[in-house]
């Protein structure tokens, strides 16, 4: 038994993406997907949408809510927030992401970031594959993760649907039911 995670996925609430909530949900699904992480660009609202459209559709699909803020020193994506946040420092949407219960994860940490200890001892989880990011970036953000003992994830950092099977976790075992059992599993 296993179950899917994808993550880092845009929609039109982005800057750079054309992408219908719905249509993600239903793209999500095809290939097996059972938990889709929405990470607009500074906005919580694709994942509002999309998790909407999820559960208007019926669909077998736990939508988290997120969101990829740009911060002074590069992108850091919450996860299962609670509310949409505006801060523009790092190490504040950080405290900010976990006061709302969430996890902070580090997206491609070799693209556009100024990496230091008040950021990483604020990360819950690093982006080890970005499936829009070199292979050596990728190598090196294994790398700090393995220094730092954080925990992985890959993802595809979809802007598109075509881009959705550039990533995705596979995970055993049963597939958590509600979000604390989520968060653990990460």
């Amino acid at each position: 038994m296993s179950w899917t995670w994808i993550g880092h996925c845009h929609t039109r609430h982005s800057f750079d993406s054309l992408t219908e909530p719905a249509d993600l949900v239903r793209s999500a699904v095809a290939p097996g997907a059972q938990v889709l992480a929405v990470t607009d660009h500074d906005s919580w609202q694709g994942s509002v949408d999309a998790r909407a459209a999820a559960e208007r559709e019926k669909l077998d699909l736990q939508v988290v809510l997120a969101t990829e803020a740009s911060t002074e020193q590069g992108d850091v994506i919450g996860l299962f927030l609670t509310s949409d946040l505006r801060e523009r420092s790092a190490p504040a949407f950080c405290d900010a992401v976990h006061a709302q219960g969430g996890l902070t994860l580090l997206p491609h940490p070799y693209k556009w970031h100024t990496l230091d200890e008040a950021l990483l001892s604020r990360i819950d989880l690093i982006e080890v594959h970005n499936g829009r990011t070199p292979r050596l970036d990728n190598i090196r953000a294994t790398e700090l993760a393995f220094r730092r003992g954080t925990p992985e994830l890959a993802g595809p950092d979809a802007h598109g649907l075509g881009e959705l099977g550039l990533a995705r976790v596979v995970f055993e075992g049963e597939r958590p039911r509600d979000e604390a059992a989520l968060k653990k599993a990460l």
